[in-house]
């Protein structure tokens, strides 16, 4: 039975996998394959892993991974589970309707049509409720790709409650100022008739 390990040179900067084995009593053989390349390449794959899982966990906008087939969630970054108001523990294996996420469940299985069409779903305003039943305002990006063999679904989804929110505040101020001034209108016109 051979014996394998990997070894580095330095002075080269290689990596060698050596093979040994006793093919008969006082016979010894060394097998030496050059792994430079692949060790290589592992080490990109493991950095480029690394740098995704730090965007991934840092980015501001909610991300999450699901099953195309049946919407299981996969994978999410911390901004979409504090969004959402659920742990990746209770979330992951469910899908966004199993959370009762979706205010209009309609909206929903409009967006998994286009999915199915198209490949994407782009900008769609959404409301959902929250683990704690708050009402937020989303604006939800849909793409879908292959992960590992596997149809995935990538969401973006970003909260829109403040902007939302800021919204409605300047549309009703603008409403209250244009009251005010058509009674401040009534006002002078009712001393110039007296």
């Amino acid at each position: 039975l051979p014996a394998k390990f990997e070894r580095f040179l330095s002075f080269r900067g290689a990596y060698l996998m050596v093979s040994a084995y006793q093919p008969a009593p006082g016979e010894f053989v060394a097998v030496l394959d050059d792994i430079t390349d692949r060790k290589r390449a592992e080490a990109e794959v493991r950095a480029s892993e690394a740098r995704f899982q730090a965007v991934f966990q840092a980015s501001p906008v909610g991300i999450m991974l699901s099953r195309q087939d049946d919407g299981r969630i996969i994978e999410a970054n911390p901004a979409f589970l504090d969004l959402i108001g659920y742990s990746i523990e209770i979330a992951r294996g469910h899908s966004s309707m199993d959370l009762g996420l979706w205010v209009d469940p309609h909206l929903r299985e409009k967006a998994k049509q286009e999915v199915l069409e198209t490949g994407h779903v782009h900008a769609l305003d959404a409301e959902l409720r929250t683990g704690e039943g708050k009402i937020v305002f989303v604006n939800w990006y849909t793409q879908a790709i292959e992960l590992n063999g596997e149809p995935v679904l990538v969401n973006l989804v970003q909260d829109m409650t403040e902007q939302r929110k800021a919204e409605t505040d300047r549309r009703r101020l603008e409403e209250e100022v244009a009251h005010a001034q058509k009674l401040e209108s009534l006002g002078a016109l009712a001393g110039g008739v007296s």
